[in-house]
């Protein structure tokens, strides 16, 4: 983290800004396309604090958890739901770093959905060119790789992989013998 800290005041600096959007990723967070039964948004906060427990590994107490519903047509009058949570804990410890180096957070998102979020922005899954299509995003970072399938411009499938950027660059070391930095 004390690596972030001057990163984060360049990025503060470069662009004149005190607010930044957040992603974050790994262990610490989980998603979720679950079936639920058919019902509103309201009905949907309160049924999730009781299936939660069910859908999610953590504590609910110790998790900050959103929900969006992705297709209200199902069959059986179900609905497609995104669950999304992540530990309070891993939350106030990012959020800490960024008011250490004077910034303050305008959104906080989990990797994966940023991901999603970014593609239907530059490209509009509602367009026809994604019909009956489906798609698969990697984003491969440093240390997790994030994998999302959306079929019909949906997410279905949304998973952290832990290998990533600098397991390849460890390879390329190993097998060329190589320095890092050259690797």
């Amino acid at each position: 983290e004390d690596d972030l800290k001057p990163a984060l005041k360049r990025i503060a600096e470069s662009y004149d800004t005190k607010r930044l959007n957040l992603s974050i990723c790994g262990p610490a967070t989980i998603i979720r396309y679950v079936n639920l039964p058919r019902m509103n948004n309201d009905e949907l906060k309160q049924a999730l604090k009781f299936e939660t427990a069910n859908l999610i590994p953590f504590p609910l107490n110790e998790i900050n958890l959103d929900s969006y519903i992705l297709k209200q047509d199902l069959p059986d009058n179900k609905m497609l739901v995104l669950l999304a949570a992540a530990k309070k804990e891993f939350i106030s410890q990012r959020l800490k770093l960024m008011e250490e180096t004077g910034l303050k957070a305008n959104v906080i998102d989990i990797d994966s959905i940023a991901i999603i979020n970014a593609f239907d922005f530059n490209y509009s899954t509602q367009s026809n060119d994604f019909k009956n299509k489906a798609i698969a995003l990697l984003n491969i970072g440093a240390t997790i790789t994030n994998l999302n399938i959306l079929e019909d411009g949906i997410p279905r499938l949304s998973r952290d992989i832990p290998i990533a950027g600098n397991n390849f660059t460890q390879r390329l070391k190993d097998a060329f013998g190589l320095s890092l930095q050259a690797a």
